[in-house]
């Protein structure tokens, strides 16, 4: 889907709904271009893949450096 702004200098959406695999499911991407360039798609989150990407309150599914600042007491 191409959604475009009502001025010229508006940047332009495009939206895409990819079902993997002939299911019922997709997922649902967003990007957006400026100036005849776009941005890559990204994946926009759900309630049924969010927990792919966010870190759990146990602290799992965190990986890479995380960098902590503690000002006070902690």
């Amino acid at each position: 889907m191409h959604i475009k702004g009502w001025k010229n200098s508006y940047a332009a959406h495009q939206i895409s709904f990819n079902a993997a695999n002939n299911t019922d499911k997709a997922d649902l991407y967003h990007r957006v271009g400026r100036d005849q360039t776009w941005e890559s798609w990204r994946k926009i989150l759900d309630s049924s893949n969010y927990t792919n990407y966010a870190v759990k309150i146990d602290g799992s599914n965190a990986t890479g450096p995380w960098g902590i600042s503690i000002t006070g007491n902690a």
